[in-house]
């Protein structure tokens, strides 16, 4: 089994407890949850025994004051993780925007149109996202239910893999209810781990709040819980900022088209080969900028608190579902989901070169 490297500290994003003070405890789980020890069936054979560990886990014992928890068995190996917060109050869209996010990343990696090499960092943990929530969604054209529970734990986990530096990532997702980002207690310790943010702004709440008293002021509870504990823990800039990455999200920002916003039909009108250019971020950024500050700009604070920022407008599924649960396949298909996380591995360092199709020109 491969070791973390010995020059990175990295800490359990749940619980904050450093990792690699002892050797990992490796187990598998069962269907129930249930562990057992993981023992490799032939440890000469390294192919094998790989294999095996995709499916493997570790347990973190915390800092005794809490269950253990269980963490990719490979979680610490590659360097400092890429720890990514979707954030938003409940019934904003996060979960269908994520499994949106994700399967777009996973086509485009799968068809060779990213310089990216995507895969499962835990294979069940990976293999569970895709089967209740990609699928659902992208295949079946499901609704997806909100996000509950009180559990905190990672919704995906990924390598990310640059062939432009070698480079491994360990790339992943938090993706809590709305209702349990916004109290303050000790289980959203989780939060100061995070070193990405994912903003996500309901675009139909910015539609139903269009002419009401207050409106421009609107903003989200959510983003100042974590907005505040996030000041807490990490050093500001010079400028008073967190040196962290954020993508802000308009979701459903299809919806508002139907306002006369030109910037929106804009945007939508160009081809999906469009999310693949970075050089449109920052003029995308702009329009954004400029339609919260008129519709609700306390939702702004989920990218002036930061010193590297992006904003978008996307929509995981292009239509309103037909009957409450399902899309109908008319028009259906997620838009400009990849954009904000290809913007957001740029920022981090994952993504080091222009995310274009191979031979495309770019978009001007």
């Amino acid at each position: 089994m491969s070791t973390p490297r010995a020059d990175v500290q990295v800490r359990c994003p749940i619980c904050l407890t450093a990792l690699g003070r002892r050797p990992p405890r490796p187990v598998l789980l069962d269907a129930n949850g249930n562990q057992r020890p993981f023992v490799p069936t032939d440890r000469r054979n390294r192919v094998l025994t790989r294999a095996e560990e995709m499916t493997a886990f570790q347990i973190c014992d915390g800092d005794g004051s809490e269950s253990p928890h269980h963490l990719p068995l490979h979680y610490a190996q590659y360097g400092t993780p890429l720890v990514v917060g979707v954030i938003g109050s409940g019934a904003t869209g996060k979960t269908t925007l994520l499994a949106a996010m994700i399967g777009s990343l996973l086509s485009a990696s799968q068809t060779n149109r990213l310089p990216l090499r995507v895969d499962a960092l835990d294979l069940r943990l990976h293999t569970n996202f895709v089967t209740r929530y990609v699928n659902r969604l992208l295949v079946q054209r499901e609704v997806l239910s909100l996000t509950r529970g009180e559990t905190i734990e990672l919704a995906d986990a990924l390598r990310v893999r640059s062939p432009v530096t070698g480079r491994d990532h360990a790339v992943v997702f938090f993706d809590v209810a709305g209702e349990q980002l916004e109290n303050a207690e000790r289980a959203n310790r989780f939060i100061s781990a995070l070193n990405a943010l994912i903003f996500v702004v309901d675009g139909e709440q910015l539609s139903r709040r269009r002419g009401q008293r207050g409106a421009q002021a609107a903003g989200d509870l959510a983003f100042e819980v974590v907005l505040n504990r996030l000041s807490r823990v990490h050093d500001h800039t010079p400028q008073g900022l967190l040196p962290l990455p954020s993508a802000l999200v308009v979701a459903k920002s299809d919806l508002l088209r139907f306002y006369g916003d030109p910037e929106l039909d804009r945007w939508f009108g160009y081809g999906d080969a469009e999310e693949f250019d970075l050089s449109t971020v920052e003029e995308e950024s702009r329009d954004v900028y400029r339609l919260l500050y008129q519709r609700g700009h306390g939702y702004l604070r989920g990218a002036e608190r930061f010193l590297r920022s992006s904003l978008h407008f996307a929509s995981a599924t292009g239509t309103a579902p037909d009957d409450g649960r399902t899309y109908a396949a008319e028009g259906f298909g997620p838009r400009r989901t990849l954009k904000p996380l290809l913007s957001l591995f740029q920022m981090a360092g994952v993504l080091v070169a222009p995310a274009l199709h191979p031979g495309q020109e770019p978009h001007r």
